[in-house]
């Protein structure tokens, strides 16, 4: 492990630090838009029955495509309003489906809708799509209907769709003339004037079967330049609104830190909060605690480019990324000793803070499940040999108690 221990109280006591907010909440949890106090919520907020959203630094309402717990939303360009059921976006064309809590559905997937059946792409978007029923292939619209007597242009190739919705296969006489079909349902040979010009006639009215759908413009077209954050392209956002989620006021000496280390402090706190109860952890400020004592507020070397913020060491049973750097160790009380040592490398803050959770499952670990106290917390971890440090539970309770850390653990 990384340690960084500090010579005395007062040393810490000159570390700045920031203020956490909770992991991004779904509409359902939505807290009030403005506080008794007059300051603005941000995150989603419910107000007359409609949801929306506000951004996590400077509370503006959002449109367009927004990005929350790996799913997407869409917010009105017009007013805001978080978008449910069906999205057309105009001028591209492009279908959406979003569900009753507002998340889009992402394929590939099929997905029934009233009386539709309609195939998802990998970016959530409609499109044309085949199914293989009973050994038989159907070709769907993406106005949710199966297509009929028709020739289509797919990929390259051109297919027949008889009367019943099947793709017409071996020798098949259409309009008085036969025609020959590969083994995929593709059309051999020259392909005839008279098809090619079928296939390319609109395949539908594009007119939803399972009802109307709200129109709104194009984030990613010129009349909307502005706004590119759209599902199609996955545009990630910003990693301190992906962590975060709506706490507007925090006490104590939190208020009185730099900017980098509060945002450091913000994501942090977002992501522990986010998996620690997926780990059966009951306790967050130690944990926020320990990644500032371990990475010096996300600026040591391992946690700015490594993302491993909490010192986490290979192991034998670590497969992934690892990079060898020197560390002190205090094997004897009051010693440091310098060695070098293989940690783990993670991709991505979120990564780091979910490894944490994953490096903590070892069976020593098992006795920080359903701990409520944060001093019992990290005595506990200390004692089943997380750390070296003679001096690392008093060390790390000092952080938590100087910047009321606790005030995140409700």
């Amino acid at each position: 492990m990384i340690k960084k221990f500090y010579t005395c109280l007062s040393l810490i006591l000159m570390l700045a630090t920031a203020a956490p907010v909770l992991s991004p909440a779904l509409p359902v949890q939505a807290a009030a838009d403005i506080t008794a106090d007059g300051s603005v919520s941000t995150g989603w907020v419910s107000k007359s029955g409609n949801w929306y959203y506000f951004d996590q630094k400077d509370g503006r309402m959002k449109t367009g495509w927004i990005k929350d717990k790996n799913k997407w939303y869409y917010l009105s360009s017009k007013d805001g309003k978080m978008v449910t059921g069906w999205l057309v976006l105009n001028p591209s064309g492009k279908k959406y489906y979003l569900q009753k809590d507002g998340s889009m559905v992402q394929g590939p997937a099929w997905a029934s809708v009233g009386s539709g059946k309609y195939f998802i792409n990998e970016n959530g978007e409609v499109s044309n799509g085949w199914e293989l029923k009973n050994g038989k292939w159907y070709y769907y619209s993406t106005d949710g209907t199966t297509v009929k007597n028709r020739w289509v242009l797919y990929k390259n190739h051109y297919y027949y769709l008889a009367s019943d919705g099947v793709c017409a296969a071996g020798t098949v006489k259409i309009d008085g003339k036969e025609h020959r079909f590969g083994k995929n349902c593709e059309l051999l040979g020259t392909i005839p004037s008279s098809v090619a010009a079928a296939a390319k006639a609109p395949l539908t009215t594009e007119k939803l079967k399972s009802g109307a759908a709200y129109i709104d413009t194009d984030p990613g077209s010129s009349a909307s330049s502005a706004k590119t954050n759209t599902a199609s392209s996955e545009v990630k956002e910003d990693a301190s609104k992906a962590a975060a989620a709506a706490i507007t006021k925090v006490v104590g000496k939190l208020n009185e830190t730099t900017e980098s280390r509060k945002q450091f402090v913000i994501q942090i706190a977002g992501y522990v909060r986010k998996y620690a109860p997926q780990y059966g952890i009951k306790v967050y400020s130690p944990i926020i605690a320990q990644a500032i004592h371990e990475s010096g507020w996300g600026e040591s070397s391992l946690s700015a480019k490594y993302h491993n913020y909490f010192g986490l060491k290979c192991g034998t049973l670590w497969k992934g990324k690892s990079v060898n750097l020197s560390t002190k160790e205090e094997y004897s009380a009051g010693t440091l000793t310098t060695i070098r040592s293989n940690f783990r490398v993670y991709d991505s803050m979120e990564e780091g803070v979910k490894g944490y959770f994953e490096f903590i499952q070892l069976k020593r670990y098992a006795n920080l499940k359903g701990v409520t106290s944060p001093r019992q917390y990290l005595q506990n971890i200390k004692n089943d040999g997380y750390c070296t440090g003679s001096q690392y539970v008093d060390h790390t309770m000092a952080i938590i108690n100087l910047y009321n850390l606790t005030q995140f653990d409700n």
